[in-house]
């Protein structure tokens, strides 16, 4: 053997043990420097995109997180919890809420009970802060979601009004109560629906069927979901363009189907009719919508928008299916305050889409990319701004009453020191706090839940009040131990006038009348 022969023997031997090992880590190296550079790419893409137009967005939210309540702002949210605590102790689901009842009442099933076990579990380990809480946190969350539906690929000239636009209609809509957490659900499905037909894009089934099936536990919403896909399926129909959209929003609508396995199953679709007989003209959130308050206004500019766009463009160029959506859901949001939120949520997407169609060429050209440090700086301006709104308001949170705005309050605090259960004729908003702070004491004539009373006894019992027909029978019927009224009910004078009742606590706004012995 020769020194050539030792010094190349080993060689092959080596590459043959060490190759494979090299071979191994080169594409590790790689990918790593892909993944690297593909983030790097996505963060630069995002720098360049944003505008000081962004830092307007980012200031919208701050006075939006500025204008959030600090205390609890549903009378109904005591009675959530309630129920919410009575399906944790029961595990059940129907003959609910009879405890602080004076009356008899048919059993009753709930349409949200995974948003009541929330609510009582997160009143319960937190305390009532973290009910109101919830409230900006879930301003943030939709915020965060509009932005990130809304902006991406869009001119800022166009998405930064739109989201300014979803930001005055959702303040004074998100409230501490089941329907704003659905809000999330139907920005969600606004978007997929949307993308149906302008990207063909259709959202994975088993996502769709799973997505229907949770909301279906926290709110009665859910049933949109197959609507708004048999919309776009009917509306893709009568465009020759749009007609491949028409299987793939078939098998979404059916997909969302999963939603029936509720409480209340098929007879989910049927709530909605119930919930409005039961309230047209008594309750205010359920009354036709009227452009008499800002957030009213504000959604009636979306569909007014997408009007404007499409009247600029040749009319073969707009989608029939995006025509159909925005009218309808504008038709649906004009039918009581409370569709409103839920039907801006949906148009919104839609009307960017036809203003991008639109103007979109000229207002690429109002803002130019932002290098890599004016973007960053943009970033942290607007996270900044954002930020510390937030804390501001979570701290202004901490330090205030929870249920200081609620009615009632004293009352039910002194009807809990009662020693026995005591009969009340009470007003309507006042219900749910008499329900749970009372601890038992208080046995009511009524409270919230309007598809379990009906228009008939609501109205009898919210007209008794101002002495309107048959309320000596209505009152007499129940006979009361006690009244908590508001103090200038014309019913609340006459008793105490012809002194068979006086009043035995004022507070605030309301009374506790007691037999004068």
């Amino acid at each position: 053997m020769t020194a050539s022969d030792g010094v190349t023997g080993p060689q092959p031997a080596e590459l043959h043990i060490d190759g494979p090992s090299a071979r191994a880590e080169g594409p590790s190296i790689a990918q790593a420097t892909d993944s690297e550079l593909e983030h790097r790419g996505l963060l630069h893409g995002l720098l360049r995109a944003l505008s000081p137009l962004h830092v307007v967005a980012a200031v919208g939210l701050l006075v939006a997180s500025l204008s959030v309540r600090r205390t609890l702002g549903d009378v109904d949210s005591p009675v959530h919890v309630a129920v919410g605590r009575e399906i944790l102790r029961e595990h059940r689901f129907s003959d609910l809420g009879s405890a602080w009842l004076g009356v008899p009442a048919p059993s009753w099933r709930t349409s949200q009970w995974l948003s009541e076990v929330l609510m009582a579990g997160g009143v319960d380990a937190f305390g009532w802060h973290a009910l109101v809480a919830s409230r900006l946190v879930l301003l943030l969350v939709l915020a965060a979601l509009l932005a990130a539906t809304l902006m991406p690929r869009r001119p800022a000239a166009l998405s930064v009004p739109i989201f300014l636009v979803m930001l005055v209609v959702l303040t004074g809509l998100v409230q501490d109560r089941p329907q704003t957490l659905s809000f999330v659900f139907v920005l969600g499905l606004g978007w997929c629906g949307v993308r149906l037909w302008t990207h063909a894009a259709r959202p994975p089934v088993l996502a769709v069927a799973a997505a229907s099936l949770l909301w279906a536990q926290i709110h009665g919403l859910w049933i949109l979901a197959p609507f708004a896909f048999a919309l776009v399926a009917v509306g893709a129909s009568i465009d020759r363009r749009t007609t491949p959209v028409v299987r793939p929003a078939l098998v979404c609508a059916g997909a969302s189907l999963a939603g029936l396995v509720n409480p209340w199953g098929p007879e989910s679709f049927l709530l909605p009719l119930r919930f409005r007989g039961a309230t047209s003209g008594v309750i205010g959130e359920w009354l036709p919508t009227t452009l008499t308050h800002p957030f009213t206004v504000a959604f009636a500019l979306l569909p007014l928008v997408a009007v404007v766009a499409w009247l600029s463009r040749p009319t073969d160029e707009i989608p029939r299916v995006e025509i159909l959506w925005v009218l309808l859901w504008t038709a649906f949001g004009m039918l009581a305050f409370r569709n409103v939120a839920v039907a801006a949520l949906l148009i919104a997407p839609a009307a960017l889409n036809a203003a991008d169609r639109a103007w979109g060429r000229a207002a690429r050209k109002l803002t130019h990319p932002s290098g890599p440090r004016e973007g960053a700086a943009l970033l942290a301006l607007a996270l900044g701004i954002v930020v510390s709104g937030a804390v501001y308001v979570g701290a202004s949170m901490a330090r205030t009453d929870p249920w200081s705005t609620l009615p009632a309050v004293g009352i039910a605090d002194h009807l809990a020191a009662s020693d026995r259960p005591v009969r009340v004729f009470n007003g309507y908003n006042a219900s749910g706090v008499l329900a749970l702070r009372s601890e038992g004491k208080a046995l009511l004539v009524i409270d919230g839940r309007a598809d379990m009373w009906g228009a008939e006894r609501i109205t009898a019992v919210t007209d008794a009040p101002n002495l309107g027909p048959g309320w000596q029978t209505t009152v007499d019927s129940f006979r009361p131990d006690a009244f908590v009224l508001p103090a200038d009910a014309p019913l609340v004078q006459l008793l105490v006038r012809e002194k068979s009742w006086r009043v035995e606590l004022r507070d605030g706004q309301d009374v506790l009348l007691v037999p004068n012995r």
